[in-house]
C-alpha cells in the first residue's frame, strides 16, 4: 500500500521529524509513504541512500536532515541540539537582480550560429551538468568568470528553481580533473568577494542563455 505525505508547513513538518531512527516497521510493513512538497515528490537521501519515511505506533517519522536539506533549510547540529532555520539557505534574489527567464530581445537578436570560442566552449561543458539542478528548465546564468591563473575553470553564478519551487541564487565552481572529466560543485562564498576571479575576459550572458535555452530543450527537459 502507497501513501502520500504531503508537507506544506515547515514548522509542523520539524515536529514530525526525528535525525536517526533505530526503531522497526509497524505491522502493515507493505506500506510505502511518498513525500510531496508543495505537490512535488522528493526523494530523501544521504548519499546513494534512499531514506524512506517509516511508521512506529502510529506516527510516521521521516529523517530529519535529509528532509532539511531537499527543502533547502539551515541548520545547525552541536553535541545533540539542532539549531534550525526556516529561512533558504543561499540569498534571495531581489526584484533588482533577478534574471529573466527568457532574455529580452534586442533590436538585433543575437543567435548562436556564431558564438565567440569562449562562450562556446563554456557552454558545452556547462551542459553536460545541467543534471545537478532540481530542475534543469529553470536554470538561468547570471555570472561567469574564469578563475584566476585558469581558462578552462569557471566560476558561475545561476538562478533556479528548487523542490518548493522557490528562486534560489547560487554559486558553482566547475573544474578539470586530472583525468580529463568535468565537475561541478556548489559554493558557499562569493569567488568575486574574495578575489578568486579573473575580470579580464566579459563574457556574454545574454548569449549564454540563449544557448541554454536551446540546450535545455535539446535535452529534453
Amino acid at each position: 500500500m502507497k501513501k502520500v505525505l504531503t508537507i506544506s508547513l515547515v514548522i509542523t513538518l520539524i515536529v514530525l521529524c526525528v535525525s536517526q531512527i533505530n526503531c522497526s516497521f509497524s505491522e502493515d510493513a507493505n506500506t510505502e509513504y511518498t513525500i510531496s512538497i508543495n505537490g512535488v515528490n522528493v526523494a530523501l537521501v544521504d548519499g546513494k541512500t534512499v531514506l524512506d519515511p517509516i511508521e512506529k505506533d502510529g506516527i510516521v517519522y521521516v529523517p530529519l536532515e535529509a528532509l532539511l536539506k531537499v527543502m533547502n533549510i539551515s541548520y545547525e547540529l552541536k553535541d545533540t541540539t539542532y539549531t534550525i532555520s526556516t529561512f533558504a539557505k543561499e540569498e534571495m534574489p531581489t526584484a533588482t537582480s533577478t534574471p529573466t527567464a527568457s532574455p529580452k530581445p534586442t533590436a538585433t537578436p543575437k543567435n548562436t550560429s556564431n558564438m565567440p570560442s569562449k562562450e562556446k566552449k563554456f557552454m558545452t561543458l556547462f551542459a553536460k551538468k545541467l543534471g545537478i539542478y532540481t530542475f534543469p528548465a529553470t536554470v538561468v546564468i547570471n555570472k561567469v568568470y574564469d578563475c584566476k591563473d585558469s581558462d578552462t575553470n569557471y566560476f558561475i553564478q545561476t538562478t533556479s528553481k528548487n523542490a518548493l519551487n522557490m528562486d534560489v541564487t547560487s554559486w558553482f565552481y566547475l573544474y578539470a580533473k586530472s583525468t580529463g572529466s568535468y565537475f561541478m560543485e556548489k559554493r558557499s562564498s562569493d569567488p568575486v568577494a574574495i578575489n578568486a576571479v579573473d575580470k579580464k575576459y566579459q563574457y556574454d550572458i545574454e548569449l549564454l542563455n540563449i544557448a541554454l535555452t536551446e540546450e535545455i530543450k535539446r535535452q529534453g527537459y
